[in-house]
């Protein structure tokens, strides 16, 4: 069974890449668009600061340094003598990585690295934004040092199976997800990602196994659930796959997921079916629209 083309959603977790009313991971806001009007009213904004500062002369200059005594003597503000606190950089690299900024988060780790030391939560954040970029082999040197420092951090097990997984190498990736969950048994996303590793083997029943842990950690996760019906819609039992996407989405979307499973077990004419069905429940549902376009073929 070839389950290859699969992509990762913002917390770590993967999911066959269906196509879907909804995305699984939110675009990443555009860093910014500039007009020729913006350009303009940026420039003349400039310039009437520039002015300012000309005009006040001491205003651009940077005050003085006191020690606590010789701001006191002089009637100063105690804040003068007090320097400016060094950003969050770790906390600003989180905040970029749930916005799909991974250039500028690693920009970030890198200043948490010099401020805080090697850290094996920096080590690993490095690496998911690596294989974020593709770039394997630098998420698996970042995870490798993460767990160099701190052997037993689960996420760093669970990042790198991911990258094993993803580089082809699914019995490395198996004995990294077991010691993730070894080292912390509550986590529903680990669950998830083994097994889709299983999937991908072909190892359904094991699959089903990890999929049903994890909804039992956490019966409200989406992808575990929706995981879970592509398995058994693999393993021919439709009827209960089909049931369970009817409680994850609306009725044409599940028969467009439902069609989509048929579509990875090489079933096309049954995908082909149930991609109509979607389209005669909702005309305007793209993705059923390009599954049905992809299963016949056309252009």
């Amino acid at each position: 069974m070839d389950f290859s083309q699969t992509e990762n959603d913002a917390s770590g977790g993967k999911v066959s890449r269906l196509e879907s009313v909804f995305p699984l991971r939110a675009a990443p806001r555009s860093p910014g668009h500039t007009t020729a009007t913006s350009f303009t009213n940026l420039r003349i904004n400039c310039l009437l600061f520039v002015g300012c500062l000309l005009l006040v002369g001491c205003a651009g200059k940077t005050p003085p340094a006191f020690s606590p005594d010789d701001a006191m003597a002089r009637g100063l503000s105690p804040a003068m003598t007090q320097k400016r606190p060094e950003p969050n950089h770790l906390a600003l690299a989180k905040d970029m990585i749930s916005k799909g900024y991974h250039d500028i988060a690693l920009v970030q780790l890198e200043k948490a690295l010099a401020m805080r030391g090697e850290e094996a939560e920096i080590y690993h954040l490095m690496g998911c934004c690596h294989r974020e970029k593709k770039d394997y082999d630098k998420a698996k040197t970042c995870f490798g040092k993460a767990l160099t420092r701190e052997p037993d951090y689960a996420p760093a097990h669970n990042g790198l199976a991911m990258t094993l997984d993803l580089t082809g190498n699914p019995g490395a990736a198996q004995a990294h997800y077991r010691k993730a969950i070894e080292i912390n048994p509550a986590r529903p996303d680990v669950y998830n990602n083994m097994g889709f590793s299983h999937l991908c083997a072909g190892n359904l029943d094991l699959a089903q196994d990890c999929f049903t842990r994890a909804i039992a950690l956490d019966d409200t996760f989406f992808l575990a659930r929706h995981n879970l019906a592509i398995c058994l819609g693999v393993a021919g039992r439709e009827a209960e796959a089909m049931a369970l996407l009817s409680k994850l989405m609306k009725p044409a979307e599940a028969f467009n997921n439902m069609g989509a499973i048929h579509a990875l077990a090489h079933n096309t004419e049954k995908a082909a079916g149930f991609f109509e069905q979607a389209l005669a429940m909702d005309p305007t549902l793209s993705a059923a629209q390009k599954n049905i376009a992809a299963t016949k073929g056309a252009p």
